[in-house]
């Protein structure tokens, strides 16, 4: 958090943007980033596990051990669902008053009601990417159906997975540069 690359500026200089136009450095990026909760119901598309039912109860997905107990000194015990329950997307995750679910690290304080989530570019996006078993899960699931879906060849599994998370084809660029990283494994 504390390195160069976090602490430096996303503003683009016209020297820098002679330098890399296509910001193939990654010198630059976003202003912010999707919120947990798009993120989240995004994994979860994009690998096949997520629950497209359309209203009932709350669900209880996956969230560390007690940290309800830890709010509460005890008196509540986080019970996680099961099954389908796991994957219903973000908006019918269960609330607790005092705590919000885990996952959504960057949603408002329960102090007050905004009236529009604040926005967030913050380096936990990437640490709960790498973290939470909902996104070890959805990469499993994401995997799984690029095997079955796509045939035995590389570029093919590529071009499926590559459709899958972005909704789009590789560049061509794009492509060469998948294709090498699987070839070097």
């Amino acid at each position: 958090v504390t390195s160069a690359t976090y602490r430096q500026s996303s503003k683009v200089s016209p020297q820098g943007l002679e330098r890399d136009p296509e910001n193939r450095l990654l010198a630059r990026g976003r202003r912010y980033r999707w919120p947990s909760g798009m993120l989240r119901d995004q994994a979860l598309a994009a690998s096949g596990l997520a629950s497209m039912k359309i209203g009932g109860a709350p669900v209880k997905p996956y969230q560390p051990d007690g940290v309800w107990e830890d709010v509460s000194f005890g008196n509540k015990k986080y019970t996680r669902d099961e099954g389908e329950k796991l994957y219903r997307r973000s908006i019918y995750t269960f609330w607790r008053r005092i705590i919000a679910p885990t996952m959504f690290f960057d949603s408002a304080t329960r102090q007050t009601c905004p009236v529009k989530q604040p926005r967030t570019n913050t380096p936990l996006h990437a640490l709960a990417t790498l973290n939470d078993i909902t996104y070890v899960e959805a990469a499993r699931g994401l995997a799984e159906r690029t095997l079955l879906n796509a045939s035995q060849w590389d570029a093919e599994r590529i071009e499926y997975a590559f459709r899958a998370v972005l909704a789009r084809k590789p560049k061509e660029d794009e492509r060469k540069i998948l294709l090498a990283s699987v070839e070097r494994l």
